[in-house]
């Protein structure tokens, strides 16, 4: 296992016989990723809760631009056998509902955004002025992440990049379906 997934035979080692409790989430995902498991197969949780790793910290799913087109893009996966993670510190995110997730930045969001950005979308969130939010365009059902800004009466989406116009907000027209809370840049 060790040399199939490129790790020191002392990091296999220490977590078969129990010396390590708090494995890295890195390694932890290989390992799933290997079995075709879940996370949370691999610790034993008994909750079949992935999203909890520890006190301190919390996994969210990382959830692909084509699934995301609702505002519970969750409700329709089914966690259990989710290869895909990301740890986060608790501490950060103090509020973060149990339907955020995590959503990986595409080329079309750069140079603002590198492709490696994860945005941690939390769609219970009440959007603010200037925060960046994903919208639905309905008439075209597709979702695009826009900063939202707010001058009473009017709500203005302006584009990521300068490649296209603001958006004037219109209920009928749009609907925003989360919230970027964290963004986090590896």
């Amino acid at each position: 296992l060790a040399r199939a997934l490129n790790l020191p035979y002392n990091t296999i080692n220490r977590l078969l016989n129990g010396i390590t409790t708090d494995p890295r989430l890195s390694t932890l995902q290989l390992i799933a990723e290997y079995f075709d498991v879940s996370i949370s197969s691999l610790t034993g949780d008994s909750n079949n809760d992935p999203s909890v790793v520890s006190n301190t910290t919390r996994t969210l799913p990382i959830v692909d631009w084509d699934k995301i087109h609702s505002s519970n893009p969750l409700s329709s996966l089914n966690l259990k056998n989710w290869p895909h993670w990301r740890l986060i510190p608790l501490e950060s995110m103090q509020n973060l509902s149990q339907k955020a997730y995590g959503l990986k930045s595409k080329r079309s969001l750069s140079p603002r955004f590198p492709e490696t950005a994860i945005f941690i979308i939390d769609p219970t969130e009440t959007p603010r002025d200037n925060d960046m939010v994903l919208v639905k365009l309905r008439a075209q059902n597709e979702v695009t992440m826009r900063e939202l800004s707010i001058d009473p009466p009017t709500w203005t989406l302006f584009s990521v990049t300068a490649s296209s116009p603001p958006l004037y907000f219109n209920k009928k027209e749009h609907q925003i379906i989360g919230t970027v809370v964290f963004t986090i840049i590896d």
